[in-house]
């Protein structure tokens, strides 16, 4: 018999073994029942999470002669048959990706013209219709729009953006997401129940979940390709590393343990061990940043996630929450960067050592000459009163730098008063948080270090370190361009009134017996 994959051989035939996506089974079902059928659906989403299968199914049900109670295809009437040998002549599917011409699409309008050979639907299925040329969309638009009566297209695509605006308004659009890690797993034990398949353990099937990414087809394949490096269809840690080119589970806790301890020495010995086996960089940093993001979720309970002797144990319990936080947005941005520079994996080992050491690194007991060696924090020889500092001065700073940056921050002001601690000043902004946007432009790390460089040259220390923080505030705060109306407001109407105590302007309006009604003052 030909072999078929698992992602063909366990794909659904009937809505009801669909997993997921129950919104979307209702609203065909529902379709099916009044005969309120659509003359065209989109059918969009991520890959391998059932667009096309979805769209075999409806095409399925569009046709058969006896639909259940419930609307699914009998899978018994002629027309059922046939589409399951794919000789039905009535259920037409095309892939857009190498039938893009503007000659495709007329000879599929042509075919719209022929009556079904029996039945009373024919169904066009375009795969990747994002891949069509706009001559070919132009060429299919006047069809698509009033096809004859006998027609139904489902077109599915990946990319729904990349469609004209007038073919996204003729069709009924279904929206695909995600499937979920639960729907998946399910699916999973499911599938490996029936083809014979163990796992040594819970993890490996919560690895394989993972990696995924919430395409049912990836997933099946992942699971395909491990058990093909098995013996006797038994998946254990060993098929996991060597077929996904990932850490094992052991590895990963062993350096993660050491990174949120600052084990520096742990760390270095098991990065050599780990790019000496050919670990996959990008799978490599997943597979962190995932781990990370789950310890970060049960920080009460870190026994659970990491094996830990009890002097570790303490050492994590003292990590903190906005520690965490931190970690994850270094292995998120600085990584994104490291995979595409010219030495990637020499600048992932800087960047996990970085993390490891960060707290000599952030309060600044390290040195660039003694990485690691403890240096003691000095106060700055420098007159500089940090108290003093006018947040309109700060202003006038960034404007030589950015005017734009500085106008933005004009929307804002001091939510604390400036303050030194050793040789460090902290300095907090606080934003309104109506204004998230400008929030958002001013926090951005290359607008802060522009800041931070900035005030270091003015006070003219450099062994300053600048603490800058951006916050958004909750309580009105009165910012720099509120304050700046508001004294506007108070000099006009201070214009006013002395224009308006003038003896000659009393004196004019007695001569008149008329008042002044509306005064307008010219900046």
């Amino acid at each position: 018999m030909h072999y078929k994959v698992f992602a063909r051989k366990w794909r659904p035939k009937l809505f009801s073994e669909v997993i997921g996506h129950e919104q979307i089974v209702q609203i065909l079902k529902k379709s099916l029942s009044t005969g309120n059928i659509g003359h065209a659906y989109l059918f969009t989403g991520t890959r391998g999470i059932g667009k096309t299968t979805f769209a075999r199914i409806f095409a399925k049900a569009l046709r058969c002669e006896m639909l259940t109670d419930d609307n699914e295809p009998c899978n018994k009437c002629k027309a059922c048959e046939d589409f399951e040998t794919q000789s039905s002549m009535d259920v037409i599917e095309i892939d857009g990706a190498s039938n893009n011409s503007v000659d495709n699409v007329r000879e599929l309008v042509s075919n719209t013209q022929y009556m079904p050979s029996f039945g009373k639907y024919k169904v066009f299925i375009i795969d990747e219709v994002h891949m069509l040329s706009n001559s070919a969309f132009n060429a299919l638009l006047k069809t698509l729009e009033e096809p004859p009566a006998h027609v139904v297209f489902i077109l599915a695509t990946t990319e729904p953006d990349k469609l004209l605006p007038t073919v996204l308004s003729r069709c009924q659009r279904l929206d695909f997401r995600n499937a979920s890690s639960k729907e998946i797993k399910q699916l999973l034990k499911v599938i490996a129940k029936k083809e014979g398949v163990a796992f040594s353990n819970e993890n490996i099937l919560d690895v394989v979940v993972n990696f995924g990414r919430g395409s049912f087809r990836d997933t099946l394949s992942i699971l395909e390709q491990l058990v093909s490096l098995s013996s006797e269809k038994k998946i254990t840690e060993n098929e996991l590393v060597h077929g996904l080119g990932i850490l094992g589970y052991s590895k990963l806790k062993t350096l993660m343990t050491a990174m949120l301890i600052a084990d520096i020495d742990t760390l270095k010995n098991e990065i050599k061990v780990i790019f000496n086996h050919n670990i996959n960089l990008k799978n490599f940093i997943y597979q962190l940043a995932d781990g990370v993001y789950r310890f970060s979720q049960n920080l009460n309970s870190p026994e659970e996630h990491l094996d830990l002797a009890l002097a570790d144990l303490e050492k994590i319990k003292d990590v903190s929450f906005s520690e965490i936080v931190w970690i994850y947005e270094c292995l998120c941005k600085d990584m994104q960067w490291a995979v595409k520079s010219f030495a990637p994996e020499e600048t992932v080992i800087l960047i996990l050592q970085k993390i490891t050491l960060r707290r000599k690194i952030l309060d600044g007991s390290d040195t660039i000459r003694n990485l690691g060696s403890e240096v003691p924090k000095e106060p700055i020889e420098n007159k500089f009163d940090p108290k003093a500092l006018e947040y309109s001065t700060l202003i006038e700073w960034v404007k030589e730098v950015s005017p734009t940056l500085a106008a933005n921050l004009e929307h804002g002001n001091f939510s604390k008063v400036p303050n030194m601690t050793g040789n460090e000043l902290n300095i907090e902004i606080g934003i309104n948080t109506d204004a998230k946007v400008i929030f958002e432009f001013v926090n951005d790390s290359t607008n802060l270090m522009k800041v931070k460089k900035k005030i270091q040259e003015k006070i003219d220390s450099s062994d300053l370190q600048v603490n800058l923080q951006i916050k958004l505030i909750k309580e009105k705060l009165e910012t720099l361009i509120e304050h700046k109306m508001c004294e506007e407001k108070k000099g006009i109407e201070e214009k006013k009134k002395n224009f308006m105590d003038h003896s000659g302007v009393q004196e004019l309006q007695k001569a008149f017996s008329r008042k002044i009604d509306k005064l307008i003052v010219d900046n």
